[in-house]
């Protein structure tokens, strides 16, 4: 077989890809005059007809890929001993179905937009991209938590916030977690606990804390 580089007439090689010709023989009969036969096969170079994405970008892509599908699985509470659910504290004793529907069908929107957003920015196409349809909100548990009681009708944000507080402070080192118990207690957990003395404490730190900002903005004016 022999090879023959197919460039430009005059010596000086023009851009674009190096083309060659392959000849060969083969059983068949030839082309013209009862010459020898044989195949001419025109190989260009590799991704002719089309750009190479640079490093740089494939990484890039990669990178938020697996951004993405982090997010996705933290979402969906795949991670192994990790269960995804909603936990309904009310130091009244009450439950609201129709509050935990809202909130579900706020996550829900949440999520939708989050996702198409994210989709219309990497898409090059001007058309607006599908819609996300999930329903892992839609089906997400929802566990009540015997929660501490208040006692009167106006103490209600200051038991919101401890609830906060706590979880913040300590839900990860929870054993076994809250959200993985079948019927979760609050008091089962010594570091979730705090009495009524607890909540007075913290009226008078918020009064403190909103007399020294008053004090300042005054100052400052």
């Amino acid at each position: 077989a022999a090879t023959l580089d197919l460039t430009a007439d005059g010596g000086d090689e023009q851009p674009g890809p190096k083309r060659r010709a392959t000849r060969g023989s083969s059983g068949g009969a030839g082309s013209g005059g009862g010459s020898a036969g044989g195949s001419i096969v025109l190989e260009g170079s590799e991704g002719e007809g089309e750009a190479k994405p640079k490093k740089g970008s494939i990484r890039e892509e990669r990178r938020k890929k697996r951004a993405r599908e982090e997010e996705e699985k933290a979402l969906a509470g795949a991670e192994e001993g990790e269960q995804t659910c909603i936990l309904y504290l009310d130091s009244l004793g009450g439950h609201r179905e129709r509050g935990i529907m809202y909130l579900k069908w706020y996550l829900e929107e949440e999520y939708k937009n989050k996702m198409a957003r994210r989709a219309g920015a990497s898409s090059s196409s001007a058309e607006a991209p599908p819609p996300v349809d999930d329903p892992k909100f839609r089906l997400m548990e929802t566990k009540e938590v015997k929660a501490p009681r208040q006692h009167n009708h106006s103490d209600c944000g200051l038991y919101m916030l401890q609830f906060i507080e706590k979880l913040a402070k300590h839900a990860s080192a929870l054993k076994p977690p809250l959200e993985n118990t079948p019927h979760p207690s609050w008091s089962a957990y010594e570091e979730l606990r705090f009495g009524k003395e607890d909540v007075r404490q913290m009226r008078r730190d918020m009064k403190r804390d909103i007399q020294l900002l008053g004090e300042q903005q005054a100052g400052g004016a």
